[in-house]
């Protein structure tokens, strides 16, 4: 299933969101985090595994896979 994040919503609040590699594909990640934060009710968690930041931009994909001896160094 593929949905807008923007579009989710659970007025009850849900007890886990957990996003991975998704937000860097927002173009206002910040408020993608936020939306994920109203979603969990007081005491939830949100757990968020990405690579974004504000200060450099996503690199390409290209700058993961190669050159291919740099594939070979990550833990399987």
């Amino acid at each position: 299933m593929v949905e807008d994040l923007f579009d989710l919503e659970d007025e009850g609040g849900v007890d886990l969101v957990y996003s991975h590699t998704m937000l860097h594909h927002l173009e206002d990640y910040r408020a993608g985090l936020e939306h994920l934060k109203s979603l969990v009710r007081p005491g939830g968690t949100v757990a968020l595994i990405d690579n974004v930041c504000d200060l450099y931009p996503t690199p390409p994909r290209k700058a993961y896979t190669w050159p291919w001896p740099a594939l070979w160094s990550f833990p399987r």
